[in-house]
């Protein structure tokens, strides 16, 4: 969540669409959980599973998420582009890696999760 993160432009970007004045606080590996639930920030900027759970018990409340449709398991938040900005689409792309030396450990792991997956 620090500078030039997936989180940080995000904000930029909705700060650009809405003229809204805003700062960017980079928080480290813990995140701004904390700060944001006990109301010392007044909003932040994150991929869908690690807020969730704090929607759902009623600790934040969603404004509304990137892409052009609902999630499904949580159909009642509406999209940045519902919302009225057209102009928002933050979407992020997570891969994996690991180092030459762990590549034989690595590709087993990943064959046997997507096996464990599949089947």
């Amino acid at each position: 969540m620090g500078n030039g993160s997936f989180h940080h432009l995000s904000a930029e970007l909705f700060k650009s669409l809405t003229g809204t004045d805003m700062r960017h606080i980079p928080y480290g590996a813990g995140g701004p959980y904390a700060d944001l639930v006990a109301g010392q920030l007044p909003l932040m900027f994150d991929t869908l599973s690690p807020f969730l759970p704090n929607v759902k018990a009623g600790k934040l409340r969603a404004l509304a998420l990137s892409g052009k449709q609902r999630r499904p398991q949580i159909a009642e938040i509406p999209t940045f582009i519902e919302a009225g900005l057209p102009g928002f689409d933050s979407s992020a792309w997570y891969g994996g890696a690991c180092g030459h030396a762990q590549a034989g450990d690595c590709a087993h792991a990943c064959g046997y999760r997507r096996h464990a997956e599949i089947g």
